[in-house]
C-alpha cells in the first residue's frame, strides 16, 4: 500500500507506492538523505567547518594540457597556465541521524565519472567568489562529491560503514575534500588582486532532508594578493634561485 513520504525541503508529507527498501520505514517512506533507524527517520545535520577551510586555503599555479579532465568537468575555464584559489572542505554530520545515499549505481542523483573511476552526487556543494558587493566574479562551480566516512567527530565511537561504493555520512562523522583533490578550487585566473568572499553552499538544492539548512553555507574573506611574476613563474632551481640572481630571474620580473 501506500506510504508517507515528507518533502526534504518542506517537510510536508504526499502519499508515494514505490519507497525504496533502505528508506522503508513501515507506514513511512524515510526523505531523501536519511534512513529507518528503529520504525522512525532521523535526520542529519551538514555543516561546513569555516577553521578548516581557511587554515588549508592557497593560491597557487597550475598547467592544464589537452584531455584534462578539470576542464571537462567545468572546474577551469580554459587549458593552460590558472591560478587556482584551493581549499579543503570539511563537513561535519551532527545529526541525529545518518546522510544516506547508497549504493550510486543506476541512480539519478549521481554521475559517473570516467576520469576519477567513481560516481559522484552531483548536488552537494557550490563555490563562488564574490567581491565586496557581491558580485560573482569566478566561475561558480558546482563540485560533484564522493560523500563518506573520512573523520570521526570528537566522542565518536562508531566505525566507518560509507565509502564510494556505497555512500553516505554517518551521524558523528566528517566528509572531507582535501585542498589536493582534482577541482577542488576555484579558478582565479583573470581576478585582479584584491579583497573577496568564497561563498559555499551545501546542499544547495535542499535534495536531501536535514534537521536545519540555516547552517549550510558560509562566506570566507579571500585576499588575492598582487602577482609577484609578472612574466611568469619558472621553476624551482636551485642554481638560479640562490642567494645571488646568478639567471637573472629577478632583474626580468619572473
Amino acid at each position: 500500500g501506500d506510504q508517507c513520504e515528507a518533502d526534504a525541503e518542506t517537510g510536508v508529507y504526499a502519499c508515494v507506492s514505490d519507497c525504496p527498501s533502505a528508506r522503508d520505514c513501515g507506514a513511512l517512506c524515510c526523505s531523501l538523505g536519511s534512513k529507518c533507524e528503529d520504525g522512525v527517520c532521523p535526520l542529519p545535520d551538514l555543516s561546513i567547518d569555516e577553521d578548516y577551510l581557511v587554515n588549508s586555503a592557497e593560491v597557487v599555479q597550475r598547467t592544464f594540457v589537452e584531455g584534462s579532465c578539470s576542464l571537462e568537468e567545468g572546474c577551469i575555464d580554459a587549458l593552460g597556465d590558472r591560478k587556482l584559489l584551493r581549499f579543503s572542505l570539511r563537513t561535519p554530520n551532527t545529526g541525529g541521524g545518518d546522510l544516506f545515499l547508497g549504493d550510486p549505481t543506476g541512480n539519478d542523483l549521481f554521475q559517473y565519472s570516467p576520469c576519477h573511476d567513481h560516481y559522484h552526487f552531483k548536488g552537494y556543494a557550490e563555490y563562488r567568489l564574490l567581491d565586496e558587493n557581491g558580485n560573482e566574479l569566478a566561475l561558480g562551480h558546482k563540485q560533484a562529491f564522493c560523500l563518506l566516512d573520512y573523520d570521526p567527530l570528537e566522542g565518536t565511537a562508531t566505525d566507518p560503514q560509507y565509502d564510494c561504493s556505497y555512500q553516505g555520512i554517518s551521524k558523528g562523522w566528517s566528509d572531507i575534500y582535501e585542498s589536493s583533490l582534482p577541482c577542488q578550487w576555484v579558478d582565479i585566473t583573470d581576478v585582479p588582486a584584491g579583497n573577496y568572499q568564497l561563498h559555499i553552499r551545501l546542499n544547495y538544492e535542499h535534495t536531501l532532508a536535514e534537521e536545519s539548512f540555516d547552517n549550510n553555507e558560509a562566506f570566507i574573506p579571500i585576499v588575492v594578493e598582487p602577482d609577484s611574476c609578472p612574466n611568469g613563474c619558472r621553476p624551482d632551481d636551485a642554481v638560479c634561485c640562490g642567494d645571488v640572481d646568478t639567471c637573472g630571474w629577478a632583474g626580468d620580473g619572473s
